[in-house]
């Protein structure tokens, strides 16, 4: 096995773990403050150049 094909397996791996370590969606029981809802909605200005 190359060191490509090594590194994408391992790669794989670690992403498989870092989400099974992740609480489940109805564990997570967090509200966003207004402000930040709000600035949600604005458009990003790094975003702009990339739909042109």
């Amino acid at each position: 096995m190359s060191s490509e094909e090594l590194l994408k397996q391992a790669a794989e791996e670690f992403a498989l773990a870092m989400n099974e370590s992740l609480p489940k969606t109805e564990q997570c029981q967090h509200q966003f403050s207004e402000e930040f809802e709000r600035k949600m909605q604005l458009p990003c200005p790094l975003f702009q150049s990339v739909r042109k």
